[in-house]
């Protein structure tokens, strides 16, 4: 089979950055960041030009058969989610996840044709955590505000940051083909990446930390990367702590009020209070509507619809969502949406057990499904299912070359 496109051509180049640059969904300072126009703004045009222009050379069948193989463990919780959709006679329906499987599958097909490898991603991952770094720095210190957003939200910001951090962190410590010149510039870059997290002062985006770790400690090659990594947080997040102190007093203070809403009696809205109530709320709908769920649409209608939920408390009635995927899942499809998450995630921790990189999305992505919409988001599917893929491709580009492919100077 012919070489889709040739080394001369610079546009293989920019496709093949184009369709790396995945950290941009976090943050609304970069072009075509702040959402999801990476995927259906840039992957999906790039795909379908990229799978014209195999086509013409050969059958892409195969090609399109391993894109499947691999987003397939994401297709149960978003069919769920649709059906859930029609179910409850949504409208508009949302097909965010129904969509984000479909261009993460030609995401995997474009990265296996345009040959990347896990140097481009290591590379992408770390100017993006550099990037992360400098935009919070100069929203908290020059600009002035309290947390770090990158334009986008605080707690997501963070997530990407903390994300960041750990794919740079994983590269250099469990990668054996990268140099060791690469793997220190990579393990300065997380530092960018943590130091985003902290700066924009969501408590959750340090919760996944143990993920990392954990997985450090029986991925590694070499022990003394664990020690060295561990060593690395500490210091780092001790830094973190004398420069943005608020963020580390808020793990006490998620004490405090878990304590405080237990013993308390009457309903005070904190921020973990407001969280507990809601799966308060979820739990008690998930037992009268077991199956199908209540169709949530927004918690006034909730409380509305279930008399015996008890009056709401005004700050109740502003918030947008669960702040948990678990919780938001029972409210919108009951049991039934609430199992194909599940089954998702098994299936997801089967296919990843062998690959220390999905390992770590995979766990990020549960870790953040307890404390915000992550899966249920469009910008923290978009992620896990973006990572999935490339990596995906990554690790079939090593193995077994796909035949039109070619390598690229980048």
């Amino acid at each position: 089979m012919n070489h889709i496109v040739r080394r001369q051509m610079p546009w293989q180049t920019i496709i093949l950055c184009v369709l790396v640059c995945y950290p941009v969904m976090g943050n609304a300072w970069l072009p075509f960041g702040g959402g999801p126009r990476y995927l259906n703004v840039l992957v999906a045009p790039i795909s379908l030009f990229l799978l014209w222009k195999a086509h013409l050379k050969s059958s892409i069948k195969p090609l399109l058969l391993e894109g499947l193989e691999t987003i397939s463990p994401f297709i149960p919780f978003a069919a769920c989610w649709i059906f859930a959709q029609f179910w409850h006679q949504y409208s508009p329906v949302d097909v965010v996840p129904l969509s984000t499987v479909l261009w993460c599958g030609l995401l995997f097909v474009s990265a296996r044709l345009v040959g990347v490898n896990h140097l481009h991603l290591a590379r992408i991952a770390g100017i993006a955590a550099i990037a992360y770094g400098a935009i919070a720095f100069v929203e908290v210190f020059i600009m002035g505000r309290g947390r770090a957003w990158g334009g986008v939200y605080e707690n997501r910001f963070g997530q990407y940051g903390i994300w960041l951090f750990a794919v740079c962190i994983v590269h250099a410590f469990s990668s054996r083909f990268l140099s060791k010149t690469t793997n220190y510039l990579l393990l300065f870059a997380s530092l960018f990446g943590l130091a985003a997290a902290v700066l924009s002062g969501s408590r959750g985006a340090l919760t996944p930390i143990p993920v990392l770790l954990l997985l450090l400690s029986i991925r590694s090659f070499n022990w003394r990367h664990s020690l060295l990594a561990m060593f690395l947080a500490v210091v780092a997040i001790a830094a973190g702590y004398y420069l943005n102190i608020s963020i580390f007093q808020g793990f006490i203070v998620a004490y405090q009020e878990t304590n405080q809403y237990f013993h308390e009696s009457t309903f005070t809205p904190t921020s973990i209070g407001v969280r507990l109530e809601l799966a308060r709320v979820s739990m008690v709908t998930l037992m009268e509507h077991p199956l199908f769920g209540a169709g949530y649409l927004s918690l006034k209608q909730f409380y509305e619809n279930h008399p015996n939920l008890g009056s709401p408390h005004p700050a109740i009635l502003g918030i947008p969502g669960f702040h948990s995927d678990w919780f938001q899942v029972i409210g919108i499809g009951g049991g039934l949406l609430l199992l194909s998450l599940i089954v998702t995630i098994s299936w997801l921790f089967i296919r990843a057990k062998n690959d220390p990189y999905l390992l770590l999305f995979l766990g990020f992505a549960v870790v953040f499904s307890f404390a915000e919409l992550f899966w249920t988001h469009n910008l923290g599917l978009g992620l896990v299912m973006s990572c999935w893929a490339l990596y995906s491709a990554a690790e079939r580009n090593r193995a077994t070359p796909y035949e039109s492919n070619q390598k690229i100077s980048f």
